[in-house]
């Protein structure tokens, strides 16, 4: 499972190159993508309210929460101070 906006921070990123490119967009097409829904912006909302994080940043940790799903992130800095969130810092899993 990979929240909606993981798909658009990645696809999006502007320094991605073709073949990374063809990478995530085959992989995004063989996994569940979770749709933004109002569990999802409540659980934000209560985020925001509680410490300062980008939108984008914002939500995914809410889908992670929501859905009870390990967050696997290279930037767990911004991750890292949310309670109920269970983060697995992928810097020396992935490549």
């Amino acid at each position: 499972m990979v929240s909606s906006i993981t798909k658009l921070e990645v696809l999006g990123y502007d320094k991605l190159s073709n073949e990374e490119n063809n990478f995530f967009t085959h992989f995004f097409n063989k996994i569940i993508i979770i749709p933004i829904n109002n569990s999802i912006i409540e659980q934000a909302i209560k985020l925001r309210q509680k410490q300062k994080m980008s939108l984008g940043d914002n939500l995914i940790a809410a889908s992670s929460i929501v859905y009870k799903q390990e967050l696997l992130t290279y930037n767990t800095s911004d991750f890292k101070n949310i309670n109920g969130l269970d983060l697995i810092d992928t810097t020396n899993i992935l490549p």
